[in-house]
C-alpha cells in the first residue's frame, strides 16, 4: 500500500512543502540539506521538517517498504547505476579500437560526447513522466531506450549508426538515474538516506572501475560488440524488480488521477530543448569538418555550421528568458555566487573529460596496448572518484568549511593533468597511477563542495531548479570537454604529420588515412612511423596541458563562490545571496 500520489511527486520544479516557510529555522534547514548532500551518516542529519510520513509522495512510516522488499528494489536501482558506470567507462576505452574498425579514428569522439548531450536535453523529459504515468512506467520508458540503444550499439554496421546508438541510449540513461534517485527518496527516511547515498556510490565506483578493464577484456577476446552486450542483463534485472516488487500507484486524494501527458507536455520548453541539441551538435560538427575532415575555415562546412551554433546559443538565450519552465532558467545566473559554482563546474567537466577520454588513447596508440589494458589505467581515476566525496563528506560534516578543501582539491588535478604532458614509452607503471588517481580525486573533492555550497547559496524552494541546473552544465562540460580537446588533439596531430610527411609525394593522403585509422601508421617505413608516433604522443601531451588549463581556470572562476557558514543563523534578510532574485512565476 502506498500514500497519496506516491508515484506523482515532482521532480525538476519545488515540492510543496508548507512546512519548510512555517516557523523551520532557515539554518537548521541549510545545514541538514548540506549533510545529506555529502553523505552524512544517519545519526548525523537531522531533518528540522521530518515527518516520518506520506510528504511529498514518500511512503507513510508504517506503510514504507521494508525488510527484503526493501532490499531487492535497491538491487533493482543499484543495478540500472552499474550499467551506467560501466559505460561511462567502457566507451573512453574502446572508442579508439571501435573507430579504427570502422576507419573513422577522427569521430571517436562522438561515442563519447553524443551521449551526455542527449541525456542533458531529454532529463526534464522524465520529469514531466514522473508527474503522468509514475515511477514504474518512467523507468520502464528508460530501460526500454537505453536497452534499444545499448543492443544497437553492439549491431552497429557503421560509425553513423553507432552514433546515432548512442544518442538513443543517453535518452534511456537519463531516465535510469533520474527516477532510480526519485524512487530512492521515496523509500529512504531522510535520516538514513546519507547512508544509502554512500552505499550506492560504492556500487557507481565498482562499475566505473569494472568497465574499462573488463569492456577492453571483452573486447580483445570476443570483439567490441560483446561490451555492450554485457550491459543489458543488469538494465533488465533493474526493470523486472521494479516492475514486480515497486508498489503501484493509486488515485490522488480528490479520486481525479494524474494530469494526461499531453497536458503536462503543454507547457515543455521544446523550443529550448532543441536549440540546446542544435548548438551543441553544429559546433561538434563544425569542428570536427575543420581538424578531422581538413576542411579550411573558409569552407560551408566548417563557418557555416560554427555560425549556426552561435546563432541558435543566442537564440536560446532569447528563448529561455521568457519560457514558463525553461531548461536552463536565466534568472538562476544573476547572482555572481551561483554564476561562479556554474561555471566553474562546467570548466572542471571540460578538464576531467578532455583528460579522462585520451588516456586509453595514449595506451593503444603510443604504447601500442590492449584495450583491456588501456582501459586498466582508467582504473585509479575511478577509484578517485567513490574516494574524494566519501572524504569531502565527512570533512565537510565535522568542520562545517569546505573553501579551501575545494582548492586543494582543484589543485590535484591541475598538476596531475599537466604531469601526465610528460608520458612517454620510458615512463614507468607507477608514475601513471600517481598522476590519474589524483586527478579523479580532486574531481570528485571539488563537485562535492560545489553542491554544498550551492545548496547554501539558495533557499529551499529555489533548490530543486538550481540542483537540476547544476548537473545540466556538468553534463554540458562533459560533451564540450571531449569534442574540443578531440579537435585540439586532432589540429596538433595532423600539424605534427604534415611536418614528418612533408616529403611525401602523397603526404595529404597518407594523413587522411591515419585520422581515419591508427592502423595505416603500420604502413609507413619505419623512420616515418617513429616520426608519426611521436607527433601522435606530442598532439596527446598538448591535449593534457590544455586539460591542466581548464582545471586551473577552473580555480580562478570558483574563487567568487566564496563560503557560507553552514551553522549560520542569521535571518533570510541578513542573507541576501542565499535567496537569488528570480520572477515571481518561476517560484
Amino acid at each position: 500500500m502506498v500514500a497519496q500520489a506516491a508515484e506523482n511527486a515532482p521532480l525538476l520544479r519545488p515540492f510543496s512543502r508548507p512546512s519548510y516557510y512555517g516557523n523551520t529555522n532557515d539554518s537548521s534547514i541549510t545545514r541538514y540539506a548540506a549533510e545529506t548532500a555529502v553523505g552524512a551518516e544517519a545519526e548525523g542529519a537531522s531533518d528540522p521538517t521530518h515527518d516520518h510520513g506520506g510528504r511529498d509522495g514518500r511512503l507513510a512510516g508504517d506503510e514504507r517498504v521494508k525488510g527484503w522488499d526493501l532490499v531487492l528494489i535497491l538491487v533493482g536501482l543499484w543495478s540500472s547505476n552499474f550499467a551506467f558506470a560501466v559505460q561511462s567507462s567502457a566507451i573512453p576505452t574502446l572508442a579508439p579500437r571501435i573507430s579504427a574498425s570502422f576507419s573513422h579514428s577522427e569521430l571517436a569522439s562522438y561515442l563519447g560526447s553524443v551521449f551526455p548531450l542527449f541525456s542533458t536535453a531529454f532529463t526534464p523529459v522524465y520529469g514531466v513522466l514522473l508527474d503522468t504515468v509514475g515511477r514504474k512506467w518512467a523507468m520502464g520508458i528508460g530501460a526500454l531506450f537505453y536497452t534499444l540503444g545499448t543492443l544497437a550499439c553492439g549491431l552497429s554496421p557503421s560509425m553513423g549508426y553507432l552514433i546515432a546508438s548512442r544518442a538513443l541510449a543517453g535518452i534511456g540513461g537519463t531516465g535510469l538515474l533520474t527516477v532510480a534517485s526519485v524512487i530512492t527518496t521515496d523509500l529512504i527516511p531522510l535520516r538514513e538516506r546519507g547512508h544509502y547515498q554512500g552505499l550506492m556510490m560504492l556500487v557507481f565506483g565498482a562499475g566505473a572501475s569494472l568497465g574499462g578493464p573488463v569492456s577492453g577484456w571483452i573486447a580483445d577476446t570476443w570483439g567490441w560488440p560483446y561490451a555492450f552486450y554485457v550491459q543489458l542483463p543488469f538494465v533488465v534485472i533493474s526493470i523486472n524488480i521494479i516492475a514486480l516488487r515497486l508498489p503501484a500507484t493509486p488515485p490522488n486524494a480528490s479520486g481525479d488521477h494524474s494530469p494526461s501527458i499531453l497536458r503536462a507536455f503543454s507547457n515543455f520548453d521544446f523550443l529550448g530543448t532543441a536549440l540546446l541539441l542544435i548548438s551543441v551538435s553544429s559546433l561538434m560538427l563544425g569542428l570536427t569538418n575543420h581538424t578531422a575532415k581538413l576542411n579550411p575555415w573558409s569552407s560551408p562546412w566548417v563557418w557555416g555550421l560554427l555560425l549556426c551554433s552561435l546563432s541558435c546559443a543566442f537564440a536560446l538565450l532569447l528563448v529561455e528568458s521568457r519560457a514558463k519552465n525553461p531548461v536552463i532558467p536565466l534568472w538562476l545566473f544573476a547572482e555572481r555566487k551561483l554564476l561562479s559554482i556554474y561555471a566553474s563546474n562546467f570548466m572542471l567537466s571540460v578538464a576531467a573529460q578532455s583528460f579522462l577520454y585520451h588516456i586509453p588513447v595514449f595506451f593503444t596508440v603510443v604504447l601500442g596496448t590492449s584495450s583491456a589494458t588501456a582501459g586498466f589505467h582508467l582504473l585509479p581515476n575511478s577509484i578517485g572518484l567513490a574516494a574524494g566525496s566519501l572524504l569531502a563528506g565527512q570533512y565537510i560534516k565535522r568542520t562545517g568549511k569546505y573553501s579551501s578543501l575545494s582548492i586543494v582539491g582543484l589543485m590535484m588535478p591541475i598538476i596531475g593533468m599537466y604531469m601526465a604532458s610528460s608520458w612517454s614509452p620510458f615512463t614507468r607503471s607507477y608514475e601513471y597511477w600517481l598522476q590519474i588517481f589524483p586527478a579523479g580525486l580532486g574531481y570528485s573533492i571539488f563537485l562535492c563542495c560545489s553542491l554544498v555550497n550551492l545548496i547554501s547559496a539558495v533557499n529551499v524552494g529555489t533548490m530543486p531548479k538550481a540542483t537540476s541546473v547544476l548537473y545540466t552544465v556538468r553534463s554540458l562540460g562533459n560533451t564540450v570537454g571531449v569534442a574540443v580537446s578531440s579537435c585540439i588533439q586532432q589540429g596538433i596531430l595532423v600539424f605534427g604529420l604534415r611536418q614528418v610527411l612533408r616529403n611525401e609525394p602523397n603526404s595529404e593522403s597518407l594523413i587522411t588515412d591515419i585520422l581515419h585509422s591508427k592502423s595505416a601508421l603500420s604502413k609507413l617505413s619505419p623512420r616515418l612511423q617513429q616520426g608519426a608516433e611521436g607527433a601522435y604522443a606530442h598532439s596527446l601531451s598538448i591535449t593534457f596541458v590544455a586539460a591542466s588549463a581548464a582545471a586551473f581556470i577552473t580555480l580562478l572562476v570558483s574563487l567568487p563562490g566564496g563560503e557560507n557558514d553552514l551553522g549560520d543563523h542569521r535571518t533570510p534578510e541578513d542573507k541576501k545571496v542565499r535567496e537569488p532574485s528570480e520572477p515571481a512565476d518561476h517560484v
